[in-house]
């Protein structure tokens, strides 16, 4: 969906449409932050998905005004499993 390739590089969409390849991913959520100069731990539940495949890429929209730490200990994603009980 959406031209996304699976590897991590900047998102460019189809052929670098950015603007018209966003309308095709599924939205998940809205995290809120504020844009600090000192480090400041932001946490949010941003929402839940269902995958229509059995894998995906996870597109990050940055409208904060400030970069996103490159490394794992800064930026932190977590996608939980929630498993439905069958009875």
């Amino acid at each position: 969906m959406g031209g996304t390739t699976g590897s991590d590089a900047a998102y460019a969409g189809y052929s670098s449409n950015l603007s018209e390849s966003v309308k095709q991913l599924q939205f998940i959520g809205v995290m809120s932050v504020t844009v600090q100069v000192t480090t400041t731990v932001q946490i949010a539940i941003v929402g839940v998905f269902s995958p229509a495949e059995r894998y995906g890429s996870l597109v990050v929209k940055n409208e904060s005004g400030a970069a996103l730490h490159s490394d794992g200990v800064e930026t932190h994603i977590v996608l939980d499993p929630i498993i439905p009980e069958v009875q």
